[in-house]
């Protein structure tokens, strides 16, 4: 029955999904509608993360969603090219297709982005599976140190390319810096 016809489920679709924008709270819905019916009982979770989820989107904002599927079957997957292609060109919607059974794997290779998931998440399609989900420590602090290193090796790059002159010296640290001002805090850490 669509959402129309049950007024309890397009409420609670609504507030779960309240990203700031109609439009885009539009968008979002229709791409979970569609992945809803085209993927079916392989479809266990579509989780809405990072600023959409906070109802904090910027222009320059994606909208990341994560579809946790039992088994990707490519028949079904197929289905959902245009709905994608559609929400991709009106909203930015970037979605991480994840098998269940690959969560704890990924959670602990991809630190960062798990540990904003586990932030700032909104549940729009089943049940929550990142709800028992915790990054281990050494893997938030592995991520950190590669983040660290990579600034300090881009920071030589451009001291070496631009360090002749002052004012250009000033820009190289701001330059690298900039987007990367946000502080994390380690989970598990004091």
């Amino acid at each position: 029955m669509p959402s129309a016809d049950r007024p309890e489920d397009s409420a609670q679709s609504e507030r779960k999904t309240a990203s700031g924008s109609a439009a885009v709270d539009r968008e979002i819905e229709a791409f979970v509608d569609a992945a809803s019916r085209v993927l079916g009982s392989d479809l266990r979770s579509i989780v809405l993360f990072g600023s959409a989820a906070e109802g904090k989107l910027r222009a320059t904002s994606d909208v990341n969603v994560v579809l946790v599927l039992s088994a990707f079957d490519p028949a079904k997957v197929d289905s959902l090219r245009e709905p994608l292609r559609t929400a991709h060109a009106a909203v930015r919607l970037s979605p991480m297709i994840l098998l269940e059974s690959e969560i704890p794997s990924a959670a602990e290779a991809f630190a960062e982005k798990f540990s904003d998931i586990l932030r700032r998440r909104r549940v729009l399609h089943g049940s929550d599976p990142f709800a028992g989900v915790s990054i281990p420590r050494s893997a938030a602090i592995g991520r950190l140190r590669q983040v660290l290193l990579n600034l300090v090796l881009r920071l030589r790059e451009q001291y070496v390319l631009k360090s002749l002159r002052e004012e250009q010296t000033a820009h190289v640290g701001c330059g690298q810096l900039r987007g990367r001002g946000r502080v994390r805090r380690v989970p598990g850490g004091a």
